[in-house]
């Protein structure tokens, strides 16, 4: 009987780890946008605003305005 249930134990153990999801790694590309008062800027943060997968990592864009006192 406790054979049994050593093998119930190590079959359901098995199926769980199998069934498990794979390692997924998540990579930030860091962009700096230097603020202006053109409206193109606001396109270019929309465009630069982008994410995509690629084997188990996702990649996404973060966009973040900086001013002439950052560059300084």
């Amino acid at each position: 009987m406790k054979k049994t249930g050593a093998i119930v134990c190590i079959i359901f153990f098995l199926v769980g780890v199998q069934a498990a999801p794979a390692p997924h790694e998540t990579h930030e590309v860091k962009i700096a946008l230097y603020d202006s008062i053109s409206p193109s800027v606001n396109l270019l943060e929309k465009a630069f605003r982008y994410t995509w997968h690629a084997d188990d990592t996702t990649y996404e864009m973060q966009v973040t305005r900086i001013g002439w006192q950052d560059v300084m």
